[in-house]
């Protein structure tokens, strides 16, 4: 589910199958790059950086110097930008989340689509449920921003979950956890 792991599987799978992205990858290392792949996560570690470098750059330029104004425009812009990146990598995320206990939970017509815009992931565990017999029964609940999906652990299939219900939370706001 994580596409920086996709990428790179499917970049090091390319390096296997075709010549010219071998000699690509040997050219690299030749020069001093040590892993081609390793690469691909530079664009997105970069720009904290870049922020604390134009924060840094602003704190030792005097006021009345002519870049100043500039500088302080850039570190803002930069910040923006940074903020933006990260808000999007979080949303993915969590999407992905979503996704995978989508994965997991399956019933006798097909599985739950829980992909739903502004759902959000918060958290999971196992709870009790009193069935109408009074007998205890473990459920595995996953918490989202709207709703509560309850599932029992399948015996067959390890790491999978047979889906029982959900309830959704109509109207709820100020929920924090």
């Amino acid at each position: 589910t994580n596409n920086y792991e996709y990428g790179v599987n499917k970049l090091l799978n390319l390096f296997e199958t075709n010549k010219e992205a071998k000699a690509v990858a040997d050219a690299a290392s030749k020069s001093g790059v040590k892993d081609i792949a390793s690469l691909m996560i530079n664009p997105i570690q970069r720009l904290p950086r870049y922020v604390l470098f134009l924060k840094e750059l602003a704190k030792c330029t005097p006021e009345s110097h002519l870049d100043a104004p500039n500088i302080k425009l850039a570190v803002k812009q930069f910040e923006e930008v940074a903020a933006h990146v990260n808000e999007r990598l979080r949303k993915h995320e969590n999407n992905s989340k979503v996704l995978e206990i989508q994965s997991k939970l399956w019933k006798v017509r097909g599985s739950p689509c829980l992909l739903s815009p502004g759902r959000r992931y918060i958290m999971e565990g196992k709870m009790y449920k009193i069935r109408s017999s009074g007998v205890l029964a473990e459920v595995h609940v996953f918490l989202f921003s709207d709703i509560l999906v309850y599932a029992t652990q399948t015996v067959l299939l390890p790491g999978r979950y047979h889906y029982r219900n959900q309830f959704e939370f109509y109207g709820a706001k100020g929920m924090y956890f």
